[in-house]
């Protein structure tokens, strides 16, 4: 009987944030929905870049680690292209380094939410802490994709980190979608990112 009464406690909730969902976006995630940020919280997300040891293949504990450059990056869209061009506002590396991006991710509606990690070399997305995306080691560009994840509406902590080995090509992308809003995968616009204040 309780098991009875938990699916259909999920499916009435289902069934609301797909109507809310459906009723506020039409499908898309609407970059016009998010808040005016809070005095003296800046947008996009913080970067701290590390230099990794040469023949690195997993992405190394930064928190042990003394970053060489912290930077700002507006959004997660680094396409596929050759890592002689370096990491965007990081100087001078190209090859064995390492990259930590952190701040909060609006999230507009309620709703079961899809992400997709793209990178060339690894990469691990963590949401509210918890890892969602693990796609270390060293390998061209590809693309990994989380489980749906149920997220409320308004502020979630995110954190990325990346590290690019050899020098040859580099990529670090996000995308997502609301399952319940019908929406296709996109890359995540700059104005759902912020710092953490």
């Amino acid at each position: 009987m309780r098991l009875s009464i938990n699916i259909l406690s999920c499916f009435l909730l289902l069934a609301a944030t797909y109507t809310q969902a459906r009723a506020s976006t039409n499908g898309v995630i609407d970059a016009a929905e998010v808040p005016t940020l809070e005095p003296g919280v800046l947008p996009g997300l913080l970067g701290q870049a590390y230099i990794v040891p040469v023949d690195t293949t997993k992405i190394p504990d930064f928190s042990l680690m003394t970053p060489f450059q912290t930077f700002v990056l507006a959004n997660v869209a680094v396409p596929a292209q050759s890592s002689s061009s370096g990491f965007p506002n990081v100087a001078n590396v190209s090859e064995w380094y390492g990259i930590r991006l952190d701040g909060r991710l609006f999230v507009p509606e309620n709703g079961f939410f899809e992400f997709l990690l793209t990178a060339d070399d690894g990469a691990i997305l963590y949401i509210d802490g918890a890892k969602v995306i693990d796609h270390d080691g060293i390998h061209p560009p590809t693309t990994k994709v989380s489980p749906f994840l149920y997220l409320s509406r308004g502020y979630h902590t995110i954190r990325i980190d990346y590290f690019q080995g050899p020098h040859d090509q580099m990529a670090l992308q996000l995308y997502w979608r609301n399952l319940l809003s019908g929406g296709e995968l996109k890359i995540i616009d700059p104005a759902f990112f912020s710092m953490t204040p």
